[in-house]
């Protein structure tokens, strides 16, 4: 076969497909026109003169305006979504559940792949990507960013234990052509158009969800209003139909000319046309289970969603593929056996799996709250402080192995340590990112904010209960940090926290912890009574109640029966305890000299504080009163829930 010929057809239908597209987006915008129009139209019947037709109503610049406006929509919510995908292949990887792999892994499999993508990057005079491992028993692959400077290569675990090395050399040969065509971000920017198509479909139905249905039935003025949505949903999913027919059209002529290339790269039609075959011939094929695979479906090596050829297969026929690469292939594929693939697929979550117009959307559950603890869990963590059980050291083992091996590594390096630190603060204001890494552009080490921008997204989405171990293992290499470096460390840190101009207990309960173990002296003076305290109490346990209850009401209920605890004279809880940190600041380090057997008392009156009114706790609730139970020198080991154990 001529491979030039090949791909200069390939890119030819390419730019007629990616034309076609674009004509689509109009027909879209010109629908969606007419509807507002229509709606409009109804709305104002009683004041509007329709007898002279319906175009009389509308000059040429409220037409316009109508047309700008839907376009303007449209291009937000792609550009949304864009700005989602901004880094690149690692954030396609982590949207796929991908793990990022070791490079000092000494697994034998993972060194061949290893070694196969470092030895193509040299041969390709650009950077070695990183490598993403998806658990998945079948054979695929992917190269996703927008240029070589933040390219992710991801591939199963099926691929990494049945392709050999030659097979595997064509599949990444494969993948790198897709960076030297263009192709990662043509892909990255049909994913931002999708989006934005199928937001029109999601506006349809706020609309629809935001109107009683009572009210839909019985009031003409939400008629309109009922119009416009179920138009919007209609258009919605007949845009989204069309997309996906283009966007798999667009996929397929890639695929031809990534296969082109990947021969002409390698020179071994036999590498790339076996993975090839041992995919016909493997029971799982290239399907990925994760329930965001639709949404990067063209990215793959092989098609991730189905076995059988359709409308919207994203890739031509394994059969098609493979006569190009070897016109006399006698049709037999190679039978692989995928049972002794050995995967961690870590489970999900099925009501964080929904349907949007069509299109399966996967949201992690990581961000959202923790089930709620039982009291006796917390109780006994309390009574094990300096003596933890076997159960505490199970679930202390459990959360090692749950933080992303990459993340422990970095904790073991001081500039990593620092970078995880500031991306624990900017999780906390995730609607301030970009002013965070701007801040960090200015005033930490190119290298922090270089990193910080790589792991902000994992950081973020780590659970409640993981932030603080993570911290843990930061401390012995943030202490390693040169007086200077870690002046202006903390110095940055207080810049973040004061990016909104206000500090949650959150941020500054890790400052407080930070500059305990850090670079803080013990409180000097000998240990005093609770009763000797009382004004610091009043203020902790005040903070404590105010951060974690829902109302000023229910504040004041938590804070009076942590207070009856303590033993002391009746008093009021102060609600500004949170309106002034350098007062809670001096009041946490007062209560450091605290008598050692008053301690526990002190600390079973903060989880009243902090308690649901069920009694129960929640997850960032325990883990905030664990962050300041640490700063009082009384540190509490991991709650132990009934799902740890």
């Amino acid at each position: 076969m001529n491979f030039f010929e090949s791909q200069d057809n390939a890119r030819r239908r390419s730019g007629w497909l990616l034309w076609l597209f674009v004509l689509a987006v109009l027909c879209l915008v010109g629908l969606t026109q007419l509807l507002v129009m229509a709606s409009l139209r109804f709305v104002g019947n009683n004041s509007m003169h329709w007898q002279d037709g319906f175009w009389s109503a509308f000059s040429w610049p409220m037409l316009g305006g109508i047309a700008t406006g839907i376009t303007v929509v449209i291009a937000l919510a792609s550009l949304y979504k864009m700005q989602q995908l901004r880094r690149g292949g690692a954030a396609v990887a982590e949207l796929l559940g991908g793990r990022l792999l070791d490079r000092s892994s000494q697994q034998l499999d993972e060194r061949k792949v290893l070694n196969v993508v470092e030895e193509m990057a040299i041969a390709s005079g650009m950077p070695v990507p990183p490598v993403y491992v998806l658990e998945e028993a079948s054979i695929n692959a992917f190269a996703a960013g927008h240029d070589s400077r933040d390219v992710a290569i991801g591939i199963t675990r099926g691929a990494i234990a049945l392709l050999n090395r030659d097979e595997l050399q064509g599949v990444i040969a494969h993948e790198f052509s897709h960076i030297f065509n263009g192709d990662m971000k043509l892909n990255l920017q049909l994913m931002g158009w999708l989006h934005g198509i199928l937001f029109i479909g999601l506006v349809g139905r706020f609309l629809l969800d935001s109107t009683p249905r009572q009210s839909r039935r019985n009031s003409k003025g939400n008629g309109p209003l009922v119009l416009l949505g179920v138009g919007l949903v209609v258009i919605g999913y007949c845009g989204t139909f069309f997309g996906k027919l283009i966007k798999a059209g667009i996929s397929r002529q890639r695929e031809f000319l990534a296969d082109a290339s990947a021969v002409q790269y390698t020179r071994n039609p036999g590498g790339i046309a076996g993975a090839l075959k041992k995919i016909g011939g493997c029971p799982l094929g290239a399907i990925i289970s994760h329930p965001n695979a639709a949404q990067a479906s063209h990215l793959f090596f092989g098609n991730g969603l189905s076995q059988r050829t359709s409308l919207f297969a994203t890739h031509p026929p394994l059969e098609e593929r493979i006569l190009a690469i070897e016109p006399r292939w006698d049709g037999d594929f190679t039978t692989v056996d995928n049972s002794s693939v050995s995967v961690q697929k870590p489970a999900l979550d099925p009501a964080h799996v929904h349907i949007i117009n069509g299109e399966v959307v996967y949201t992690p559950p990581a961000r959202t709250a923790a089930a709620a603890i039982a009291a006796a869990s917390v109780a006994a963590s309390i009574e094990a402080i300096g003596a933890p059980t076997a159960e505490h050291l199970a679930t202390a083992r459990t959360v090692l192995t749950t933080i992303p091996a990459n993340l422990q590594q970095l904790a073991r390096e001081s500039w990593g340590a620092s970078g995880i630190v500031h991306c624990l603060i900017a999780s906390q204001q995730q609607d301030r990112q970009q002013q965070h890494l701007a801040l960090l552009q200015q005033s930490a080490p190119g290298s922090v904010h270089t990193l910080c921008e790589q792991i902000m997204p994992e950081v973020q989405a780590l659970p409640v209960t993981l932030r603080l171990p993570l911290v843990d293992l930061c401390l012995p290499s943030l202490k390693n940090l040169g007086t200077s470096q870690r002046n202006a460390f903390f110095t940055t840190v207080m810049a973040q926290i004061r990016v909104d101009r206000q500090v949650s207990l959150f941020e500054w309960s890790l400052y407080r912890l930070l500059r305990h173990h850090l670079d803080e002296k013990k409180a000097a003076g000998n240990p005093v009574p609770l009763a000797a305290l009382a004004d610091s109490c009043t203020t902790v346990l005040s903070a404590l109640a105010l951060a974690t209850q829902q109302d000023t009401d229910a504040a004041d209920e938590a804070f009076q029966a942590g207070w009856q605890l303590l033993g002391l004279p009746p008093a009021p809880c102060n609600t500004s305890a949170l309106r002034d940190m350098t007062a809670l600041d001096q009041a946490v380090r007062q209560l450091q000299r605290v008598q050692v057997l008053a301690k526990p008392r002190l600390l079973k009156a903060c989880c009243a504080a902090v308690a649901e009114a069920d009694g129960s706790y929640r997850a960032e609730a325990v883990e905030l009163l664990r962050a300041i139970a640490d700063t009082i020198d009384t540190p509490v080991p991991p709650v132990v829930t009934q799902a740890a154990a």
